[in-house]
């Protein structure tokens, strides 16, 4: 056999291992989620050792949440848990931002990325793939908000906008909100944390440690966002009328508005947009885990690719004796559809020998053109 065949040959088995690879990660996938928004901080720190418990798992931690990404099926009983296809859509969900307080924040894919980073290569790669398409559709819509919006939903929640504004805290949400309380009409906005941050002169706004707090002007607003390592901050010491709390894990006591409480604000107000755009994001993820089904000739990729192939000729029957039906429905609901019946057989077509799942994709095999004539 000619050296060049040889060299061919290699590269398709290659490539067919490491599709088929592919595939029983996406089938094995689950996330395990926290909800961890406006959590004290012995909750938070229990919820954060659940989450390592789950060895080979990738974790991933914002303001809201913590998540354990892994390749085996959870059986800790979490709070709440997705596997396979549906792990991946709402992978694809969190890095977008769809599921966070500031739709469409930009600081949660970093966060998705590390998570990446420190995985192994089997499920670093499928992050990886989530993060492409929570990407794309990030470019497609535009999003350019961070967590500095969280001022936004402040504002909104209160009903009114304030004149004066303290920030107490020194990380990048911190920076981020100081930015976007100067980009509004206050009269002035203060930072006050435990030591000196390196923005501060950048920004160019008065600073103060938080033992000096009683020096501040009284402020309309005070917005806390300290790190777990903070000391715990008493509401009624803060200098302002309102005083808003969006650390993870909460660092204040006493009557304040959460985190927890701008999410509620937020997905109440925003809740018809959301849904909208959460269908069209599950629609593309569903192409993605389609296209990534179709690239490999493994036994589960020949029979994913035929039953993709007579759905696509049945949707093409379909829109042109039902123009009326919406395109992008109809290409939605046939996609999850698919989805959703072959994912059994999927996973047990693993368990089966080579030979065996063979078998059974060419009891499958699909030639385009020759689509049995069904009853109408």
């Amino acid at each position: 056999m000619p050296a060049s065949l040889v060299s061919a040959n290699r590269s398709k088995i290659v490539h067919s291992e490491c599709m088929d690879q592919n595939l029983r990660s996406l089938i094995t996938l689950s996330v395990c989620s926290w909800d961890t928004a406006s959590l004290e901080i012995g909750c938070h720190a229990t919820a954060l050792t659940e989450a390592r418990a789950h060895a080979g798992a990738a974790i991933i931690q914002t303001c809201q949440r913590i998540e354990a990404v892994g390749l085996e099926p959870c059986r800790r009983g979490c709070p709440g848990t997705r596997e396979g296809e549906a792990a991946f859509r709402y992978l694809v969900r969190l890095a977008a931002g769809l599921e966070s307080i500031v739709l469409g924040e930009s600081e949660i894919v970093g966060q998705v990325r590390d998570a990446a980073r420190t995985a192994t290569p089997e499920l670093g790669a499928l992050l990886g793939r989530s993060i492409a398409v929570a990407r794309a559709f990030r470019r497609e819509h535009a999003f350019r908000a961070d967590s500095g919006h969280l001022y936004d939903l402040a504002v909104s929640a209160a009903g009114q906008s304030p004149e004066r504004v303290i920030v107490v805290g020194s990380g990048p949400t911190a920076r981020c909100l100081v930015r976007r309380v100067r980009s509004g009409r206050v009269r002035s906005v203060v930072v006050a944390s435990r030591g000196r941050p390196q923005w501060i002169s950048d920004l160019g706004v008065p600073w103060l440690t938080l033992d000096e707090l009683d020096r501040a002007k009284p402020a309309n607003m005070a917005i806390v966002c300290l790190g777990g390592d903070a000391p715990e901050l008493a509401a009624a010491m803060l200098p302002a009328s309102l005083v808003v709390d969006v650390s993870t894990p909460r660092r204040t006591a006493g009557e304040v508005v959460t985190l927890r409480h701008l999410r509620d604000h937020a997905f109440a107000r925003e809740a018809e947009y959301r849904e909208r755009l959460l269908a069209q994001l599950d629609a593309q993820s569903d192409r993605a885990i389609t296209d990534w089904s179709l690239d490999g000739t493994s036994p589960v990729g020949r029979l994913r690719k035929s039953a993709e192939l007579v759905r696509r000729e049945e949707v093409g029957r379909i829109a042109r004796r039902h123009p009326d039906i919406d395109a992008d429905t109809l290409e939605a609901i046939t996609r999850r559809l698919l989805n959703r019946l072959l994912h059994a057989p999927s996973m047990r077509m693993r368990q089966l020998g080579p030979d065996d799942a063979s078998l059974v994709a060419d009891l499958f095999e699909h030639e385009p053109g020759r689509t049995r004539r069904w009853p109408e």
